[in-house]
């Protein structure tokens, strides 16, 4: 896994080509199941078309996933250090543990951040809304 900046180039590259994808992958808050893998399409796309990332040493990481204790710890981290990356979907599913546990993550994002990113779709609901 590697954390990096978003290219806005890059997304719209990816987006104009795989729209359905990304249109599919837009209904929900976060990455579940088949979703785009947004990072790791970003990072092929970017070394393949753009010929370069640099990126940045995180100070810690971690993985969301139906555990609450963990994505507390993962929280605690990302607000107690910078950089630290995030890996947003690779422990999520379609349980009932999982489904709480988007909600709670989702109540957190958006206390910090609520408004839209520059790189965020602006033609689905904001889930911050």
């Amino acid at each position: 896994h590697h954390c990096y900046f978003i290219k806005k180039r890059i997304a719209d590259t990816m987006y104009s080509r795989w729209q359905k994808h990304f249109d599919y992958s837009s209904t929900h808050v976060f990455r579940k199941g088949d979703d785009t893998a947004f990072p790791f399409l970003h990072a092929n796309v970017a070394l393949e078309e753009f010929n370069a990332i640099r990126g940045v040493s995180p100070n810690g990481g971690g993985t969301w996933s139906p555990n609450h204790e963990d994505n507390e710890r993962v929280w605690r981290g990302i607000t107690e250090r910078q950089p630290y990356c995030v890996n947003l979907q690779d422990g999520l599913d379609d349980s009932p543990e999982s489904e709480r546990e988007i909600e709670y993550l989702r109540t957190l994002m958006c206390s910090v951040f609520p408004q839209r990113s520059s790189i965020e779709r602006i033609d689905v609901p904001n889930p911050c809304d």
